[in-house]
C-alpha cells in the first residue's frame, strides 16, 4: 500500500544563539552574544565569513540548521512523537479547550508545539464561514456606482427636457417674430408715404414777399 507523503515536522530554532525549540530570536537570553549559524563561533551573522565550517550544535562539520544534524534530527523526534499525542479541540458552546496526554518533552517545548498546534486548529474553521456573515466590499461598491449612474441619468433627463423647452420657446419666439414682421414693414411703408407727402406740401407752400407784406400794412 502506498503511503500519502508526509513532509517532515517543523522545528524552532534560534537565529540568534542557534538551540532549538527553546525560544525564538525575538526572545533569546543571548541577544548580546550572538552565535554565528556557520562556523558555531560567537559573532553575529555574517554571510561572508570565512571560519571553518562548524555546527554549533554538534560540533560537526556542518551548518546549524541542516537536516543531517544528530541534534535536529532527535529534536524532530521528540516533536513528532508530542504531536502525535496531541487530541483533536472540543468546540462546546464557543469555548476552544485544549486536552493534551501527559508527556516527556520539556516545558517549553511544549509550549511551542501547542501554539502550533492550537492556531492551526483555530484558524481553520474561517474557510467555511458564509459570505453572509462577511459582507462583500465590493458588492457595496457596484451598489454606489449603480445610484451615482441612475442620478446621473436623471440629471441628464432634465437636462434634456429644459433643453426641449428652450428649444420650443425659441421657436415660438421666432414664429411671433415672423407673424409681426409684415405688419411693421406695412407700418413702415405708411410712415414713409405720410413723411413723404409732408414733405411735398412743405416745399409747394408759397412764399410772401417782405414788400408785399409792408404794402399790405400800409394800406
Amino acid at each position: 500500500m502506498i503511503q500519502p507523503y508526509s513532509p517532515p515536522a517543523k522545528i524552532l530554532r534560534c537565529f540568534n544563539c542557534q538551540q532549538y525549540n527553546d525560544h525564538i530570536a525575538a526572545n533569546c537570553p543571548r541577544k548580546d552574544k550572538p552565535t554565528c549559524f556557520r562556523c558555531g563561533l560567537n559573532h553575529r551573522f555574517n554571510p561572508n565569513c570565512s571560519n571553518k565550517i562548524c555546527c554549533a550544535n554538534c560540533g560537526q562539520s556542518r551548518m546549524a540548521g541542516s537536516p543531517s544534524c544528530p541534534v535536529k534530527v532527535e529534536e524532530r523526534r521528540k516533536y513528532q512523537q508530542f504531536s502525535n499525542n496531541l487530541p483533536t479541540i472540543s468546540n462546546n458552546n464557543n469555548n476552544k479547550v485544549l486536552h493534551v496526554k501527559s508527556t516527556g518533552a520539556s516545558g517549553a517545548w511544549a509550549t511551542n508545539a501547542l501554539k502550533e498546534h492550537t492556531q492551526t486548529q483555530l484558524y481553520t474553521p474561517v474557510h467555511n464561514v458564509t459570505l453572509n456573515e462577511y459582507p462583500d466590499p465590493l458588492s457595496d461598491i457596484n451598489k454606489k456606482f449603480d445610484q451615482i449612474m441612475n442620478k446621473m441619468e436623471q440629471i441628464t433627463n432634465e437636462q434634456k427636457n429644459i433643453n426641449a423647452s428652450e428649444a420650443f420657446l425659441g421657436a415660438e419666439k421666432q414664429t411671433e417674430q415672423e407673424k409681426l414682421r409684415p405688419i411693421f414693414m406695412k407700418f413702415k411703408q405708411q410712415y414713409e408715404v405720410i413723411v413723404e407727402s409732408h414733405d411735398i406740401k412743405q416745399n409747394e407752400k408759397p412764399i410772401l414777399s417782405k414788400s408785399t407784406s409792408n404794402e399790405a400794412i400800409s394800406t
